[in-house]
C-alpha cells in the first residue's frame, strides 16, 4: 500500500476557510487599536502645545496668549529669539487635502483659549462638542458629522 503525504483539496479548503474567519474577526480589532493609538498621540500633542502656550504666555508683558493662529505643522515656533517648539506636531492623519485632521487653536480672550483636535474613536471618554465657532465638524468613520473633538483650555 502506498503511503500518501500532503493535504487533500478538501482539507486545504477547510484550513483556508478557518483562517479567513479568524482574520475577519481580528481585523476590526486591529483597526480600533490603531485609532486609539492615533488618538493618544493627538492628546499628547495637544498637551505639548499647551505647555508651549504657557511658556509663551509667561514670556509676554502683559501676560497673554498668541493672537491668530499657531505656526504650521512641522515648522518651528520661535518668537523674539525664544524657541517655544522645535517642531510643531502634525496630526497622525494630516493631509493637506483633508481639512479635518489638524490641531485647532482659538484665542477667546487674552487669558483664555481653546486648543484641540478631532478624535477617531467614538467611544473615547474625552469627546466633546466643538467649543468654538469655525472649528467645523469631525466626521466619524461612518461619514456622519459627530462631536468627536478633544480640546483643552488654559490650565
Amino acid at each position: 500500500m502506498k503511503k500518501r503525504s500532503g493535504l487533500t483539496l478538501i482539507e486545504l479548503l477547510i484550513v483556508i476557510s478557518v483562517l479567513s474567519i479568524l482574520l475577519a474577526m481580528l481585523l476590526p480589532n486591529f483597526n480600533d487599536v490603531r485609532k486609539q493609538a492615533r488618538d493618544r498621540r493627538r492628546k499628547a500633542d495637544v498637551r505639548a502645545i499647551q505647555q508651549a502656550l504657557e511658556l509663551y504666555r509667561s514670556n509676554q508683558t502683559p501676560q497673554s496668549y498668541p493672537t491668530g493662529s499657531l505656526p504650521n505643522s512641522g515648522s518651528i515656533w520661535t518668537e523674539g529669539g525664544v524657541v517655544y517648539m522645535k517642531k510643531m506636531p502634525e496630526d497622525p492623519l494630516y493631509d493637506i487635502n483633508n481639512a479635518q485632521y489638524y490641531y485647532r487653536y482659538t484665542q477667546v480672550a487674552s487669558d483664555t483659549y481653546f486648543l484641540g483636535a478631532c478624535l477617531e474613536n467614538i467611544a473615547d471618554n474625552d469627546i466633546a462638542p466643538s467649543p468654538a465657532a469655525g472649528w467645523g465638524t469631525c466626521e466619524s468613520s461612518d461619514g456622519n458629522a459627530t462631536p468627536l473633538f478633544y480640546y483643552m483650555t488654559e490650565p
